[in-house]
């Protein structure tokens, strides 16, 4: 079982006969090697690992793809749509939005919550992020539409 930390990874074996893993956690340390060293040692961890930082693309060629029906893709002009979606409504169904998020401005609403959580608010990001591909004001597709986000995840 890989568990994430904020200061490295930790990876559990089997359950020992002195140790049952009920349910799997967050695990975060901060320390030097030493540490490291000490949490290895533990019989059930298998290896500890240190955090790994990665940089995502910021150009996205799935944008590009979408006002370029034919290949090869232009390079030159990664995405250029013809419309901006201004006065068109985007549902976003999935876990809803942060709809104070600066991609949004005031483009955004919560709609209907069929999950009945304590907040309309999007509590995964997994509902912002697809709301920022279809209406982001950086890289969405239609950046003046508004975006609505339904709560269903």
């Amino acid at each position: 079982r890989r568990l994430a930390s904020g200061g490295g990874l930790i990876t559990l074996g089997q359950p020992t006969s002195s140790v049952q893993i009920l349910q799997t956690c967050v695990v975060a340390f901060k320390g030097d090697g030493n540490l490291a060293v000490k949490v290895e040692e533990i019989p059930e961890v298998l290896y500890v690992e240190q955090d790994t930082m990665f940089e995502a693309q910021a150009e996205n060629w799935g944008l590009n793809r979408i006002d370029q029906p034919t290949l090869p893709l232009s390079t030159n002009v990664l995405f250029a749509p013809v419309e901006t979606g201004k006065g068109v409504n985007i549902y976003i169904l999935d876990t809803g939005i942060n709809k104070d998020h600066e991609e949004f401005g005031d483009r955004a609403q919560f709609g209907p919550d069929y999950v009945r959580e304590d907040t309309l608010e999007d509590a995964n990001g997994h509902g912002t992020h697809c709301a920022g591909i279809a209406a982001g004001a950086t890289f969405g597709v239609a950046k003046e539409a508004t975006v609505i986000g339904v709560k269903v995840l």
